[in-house]
């Protein structure tokens, strides 16, 4: 009788808005607590977490709804819609004045974090006769842009022909000091990893390995500016590695029969939690030994994770957002296949003041090259 009282004070439409309206705010109350919970304990919780965005304005949605109708079951969405509302500035930004601080040449410096996709050593974006020119475009950003520090990640190498990228970086932008570190070769001549470069000397050079084959690794390094040291991190964290059939599921998942739906969600969902999984563990690993820095530190990297993820959380833990200090809009920083997301971050110690930054908006790999400008003082 009960039941059959509450639900009969619901109009046939509201009977149908209902439950999904229910499960909405139970998926958003669990991607609101996903950031607090490793993935290594459930990776349920972190593909929640992926889905913020989406479920978070779903459930804004069935709260005005249910305030709209003037029904008391408003404080069923309410609930995630409190828990989530401080991850918000963290996906948008809006009306960031962008400079905030008056540069000082002495204590400013320019950084640049960027996925370069081995700078489309395979022509990935479009040119297949071989003669590929991003890598040049990519050389000429960063002379116009004139980083002080750059970041790499998904760095590639050659020691002879057109890809001698360290030795282009250091003679012919002027960077003259670098943080390379090139676990996967081939032929003795090609290599694969990441790099920092940097105007100013690097000392007590170091790498965070996260104990697996691959090019995903932590480097860091001791930087002398003047009379101020920083310690530059440069991070990549486990990429979920999708191949080319998953991609190809992706594009085309409309149009495959039920069986080859179920087995590619199937395969791209265990793909996702194993990548999960080993983030979590890389960025406890990180967030460890950034917090024995003994100097300030400016955090670099592709986390391969959301805002809305265990691992930014772990590692943004005391750390401020270059993007939240001054950046606008959405922020978006991964342009391949998968949704839009922010994944490349920009990080730094509070007592370190950032401003003016910005997402290039060239497509010259499936990540767009994030800068910002940052006083030491």
């Amino acid at each position: 009788m009960i039941r059959y009282s509450f639900m009969n004070r619901f109009s046939f439409f509201e009977k149908f808005i209902f439950p999904v309206s229910l499960v909405i705010s139970i998926t958003a109350f669990f991607s609101a607590i996903a950031p607090y919970v490793s993935p290594q304990k459930s990776w349920v919780l972190a593909f929640t977490g992926l889905g913020f965005p989406f479920i978070y304005t779903l459930n804004l949605f069935f709260l005005f709804f249910w305030i709209i109708k003037r029904k008391k079951l408003f404080i069923i969405p309410l609930i995630p819609f409190l828990m989530g509302l401080k991850m918000v500035p963290t996906i948008v930004q809006i009306g960031n004045s962008g400079t905030k601080e008056i540069a000082d040449p002495k204590t400013s410096l320019k950084i640049m974090s960027f996925n370069a996709r081995s700078f489309d050593l395979y022509n990935w974006l479009g040119n297949f006769t071989g003669k590929s020119k991003i890598r040049a475009r990519i050389f000429e950003m960063i002379k116009k842009e004139s980083p002080d520090v750059v970041c790499f990640q998904e760095f590639y190498t050659c020691d002879s022909g057109k890809f001698q990228t360290v030795k282009i970086m250091m003679q012919d932008i002027g960077m003259h000091y670098a943080h390379v570190v090139l676990p996967v070769n081939l032929y003795r001549i090609d290599h694969w990893g990441m790099a920092t470069f940097s105007k100013y000397p690097l000392l007590n050079k170091s790498v965070i390995d996260f104990n697996h084959k691959g090019s995903n690794l932590c480097l860091y390094a001791d930087m002398i500016a003047g009379n101020d040291t920083v310690r530059i991190y440069n991070c990549h964290l486990q990429s979920i590695r999708f191949g080319q059939e998953d991609y190809k599921f992706m594009n085309q998942i409309g149009y495959n029969i039920e069986e080859e739906n179920t087995n590619g969600i199937k395969k791209i969902l265990s793909r996702l939690k194993i990548a999960f999984a080993k983030r979590a563990l890389q960025a406890d690993t990180v967030a460890a030994n950034v917090r024995l820095s003994p100097y300030p530190v400016i955090f670099c990297g592709d986390f391969n994770d959301t805002p809305t993820s265990y691992s930014y959380k772990t590692l943004s833990e005391n750390l401020s957002d270059a993007f939240r200090e001054s950046g606008n809009g959405l922020g978006t920083t991964y342009i391949g296949a998968f949704p839009a997301f922010r994944i490349d971050f920009i990080l730094h110690s509070p007592q370190i003041k950032s401003y003016d930054y910005t997402t290039i908006k060239q497509k010259l790999s499936d990540h767009y090259p994030i800068t910002c400008n940052v006083n030491l003082h």
